[in-house]
């Protein structure tokens, strides 16, 4: 699945409550023409939300306009748990399959810290 669309069509043909769509920042800024519409068209289905930023890395210190996002989050009443996927060169056999060949920020520390705090911020 690599669109909103694909996986809601998966979801309405399989017909199960605990069936859920599963949506990653990183991979709608390049599947998804536009993030918020498809958080939006998910609606009560989106059962678990990544965010990360444009390059894997830190939330907030990238391209992607999050206000939008959190406004779509808002508005469909999403309350389930917002985590950061990102990834370090720390662990070379993630690293390798996730094609992360460089140190996308300088500490692990950092993504955390700095992406809770941004998150906090601007899904408040």
């Amino acid at each position: 699945m690599n669109t909103c669309d694909q996986a809601l069509k998966l979801i309405n043909a399989v017909g199960s409550p605990a069936f859920k769509l599963h949506l990653d920042t990183f991979h709608m800024n390049i599947e998804e023409k536009n993030q918020a519409k498809a958080i939006l068209k998910a609606g009560k289905l989106l059962g678990h939300f990544h965010a990360c930023g444009s390059d894997r890395g830190t939330p907030g210190s990238d391209h992607i306009d999050w206000k939008p996002i959190a406004a779509a989050l808002k508005k469909i009443k999403y309350d389930r748990d917002v985590v950061i996927e990102s990834f370090t060169t720390d662990v070379k056999v993630i690293a390798r399959a996730a094609a992360i060949w460089r140190r996308i920020e300088p500490t692990r520390n950092e993504i955390a810290v700095n992406g809770i705090k941004f998150l906090k911020k601007v899904l408040k």
